[in-house]
């Protein structure tokens, strides 16, 4: 049974209540399992939430989660007190000065795609890596000219687009939503789509800011082109 993932309609939702299902024994201790979540999974290039689930009867500290090939996402962690009983309603309050760096750097990095590709259309980024520890992103094609220059021209190019404060808004598209805008979603399935501004949206699983102004200053702090390979890497300071 999939899990409904409630930090997709908001990211800024700290706290839920929700119906636990039942604890699996994993390789990695035990995961939690539960009907919906606020807590993000690891992928995307994003790191998992962290934070507790608690109930009268019990208290588990999450330190990492993961979504499983059917859907499900496992809270791994531990219990620091008691348990919980199928179908109990337990509250879930997520790490949110955690979820809002992560959610800075990941709009950052979709930032710093932009301008690459507003200067050198011709690149096209396929990997993004919004980790706190060295973010980047990662694509075909190489730049052309002094390293140093391209590096002030993307660096310029991004912070003029935090300033504008562009919208920054994802949405859900059905199978026959997503063919009308080239992309792909499962029979039944629904695609993610984020759009920043008026540029071309791009398929997203992660968490966003509500705009651009909150990303915060973005420092390029190295671009090496090499193999028809580039990679941008960056720091966000807000």
């Amino acid at each position: 049974m999939s899990t409904t993932l409630l930090y997709l309609e908001n990211t800024y939702l700290e706290k839920a209540d929700v119906a636990f299902l039942h604890v699996l024994q994993t390789e990695k201790g035990e995961a939690l399992v539960l009907a919906s979540t606020i807590f993000y999974p690891q992928g995307g290039g994003q790191q998992s939430d962290k934070g507790n689930i608690s109930s009268p009867t019990g208290t588990f500290e999450v330190v990492d989660v993961r979504l499983d090939t059917d859907g499900t996402v496992l809270h791994y962690g531990s219990f620091v007190n008691g348990h919980f009983t199928v179908g109990e309603q337990v509250l879930l309050t997520i790490d949110m000065d955690r979820r809002v760096r992560h959610s800075h750097i990941h709009s950052g990095g979709h930032l710093v795609d932009i301008a690459v590709r507003s200067l050198f259309p011709e690149l096209r980024a396929h990997k993004g890596f919004h980790f706190t520890d060295g973010p980047y992103i990662e694509g075909s094609g190489h730049f052309e000219g002094d390293m140093e220059h391209v590096k002030e021209l993307i660096e310029k190019k991004t912070n003029e687009l935090v300033v504008a404060a562009l919208p920054i808004i994802a949405k859900s598209l059905d199978d026959s939503e997503a063919a009308a805008q080239g992309f792909i979603a499962p029979p039944g399935k629904t695609v993610r789509i984020v759009s920043i501004g008026d540029f071309p949206p791009v398929g997203c699983g992660g968490t966003h800011v509500r705009n651009t102004q909150e990303i915060g200053t973005v420092t390029i702090r190295k671009i090496t082109s090499k193999g028809g390979i580039f990679k941008v890497a960056y720091e966000v300071l807000g």
